[in-house]
């Protein structure tokens, strides 16, 4: 976040299939729209940080207790890998989250050329924290039970798979504008999950986005990121 206009979107991602966009990204908000909201400050305080668009809240990211990510964490990419059964990269997000963390690293992959899996790996520091998994989309969600969704548009549907934590639900949550300052953002909806960690654990979160239906689709059993 700490170039001009930029956003607190560190780890967040958009992801195709069948010709649609699934996961998504608002994108840009004019600033005519934030009464009241200082555009040009990058500051960690700035008002302009209070804008859903803005935020790592609006983002498919993580959110620690629902607090920002750091304006001046840089993430970088650390390992990638370009063969065609497992195309991946990993990013380190831990200074984006330094003040409740100790390690929170992503791996994202298309698996055989067939689905994508987000995968995070992340270590508290001496605080408990509860964590939310988002993922933005246009789609129409169905929850087909606590850790399956289908998410469909014009005709075509993907399915999202949680393999890891195995104790959470998946949920949606609204995308209206939070403040009177936020643009709408109508046809979209938030899915994903909430977890509650202790002091100093660790987690792993492992999530499938499947163009078809799982029966059909080989899952492979996920590697940690560093055997990625």
């Amino acid at each position: 976040a700490r170039n001009g206009h930029a956003h607190m979107d560190v780890g967040t991602f958009v992801m195709d299939a069948l010709g649609e966009r699934w996961a998504m990204d608002f994108g840009h908000q004019d600033y005519d729209f934030a009464k009241g909201i200082d555009g040009g400050s990058m500051k960690q305080n700035s008002s302009r940080w209070l804008m859903l668009r803005n935020s790592n809240k609006g983002h498919n990211t993580l959110t620690f207790d629902s607090n920002l990510q750091r304006g001046d964490g840089f993430a970088p990419i650390t390992k990638s890998t370009k063969a065609r059964s497992f195309l991946s990269a990993t990013v380190n997000l831990t200074a984006a989250y330094d003040a409740q963390a100790t390690k929170v690293q992503r791996g994202v992959a298309l698996v055989n050329g067939e689905y994508v899996t987000v995968r995070d790996e992340i270590e508290l520091s001496d605080k408990a924290a509860t964590i939310r998994w988002n993922l933005l989309t246009g789609a129409t969600v169905k929850i087909i039970d606590g850790r399956t969704a289908e998410l469909s548009q014009n005709g075509k549907k993907i399915m999202i798979m949680v393999e890891q934590p195995e104790n959470i639900k998946l949920v949606t949550w609204s995308t209206d504008p939070p403040h009177e300052y936020d643009q709408p953002n109508p046809g979209t909806t938030f899915i994903g999950f909430e977890t509650r960690l202790p002091a100093n654990a660790a987690a792993t979160f492992t999530v499938h986005m499947i163009p078809s239906k799982p029966n059909k689709t080989s899952i492979q059993k996920t590697k940690p990121l560093s055997e990625w």
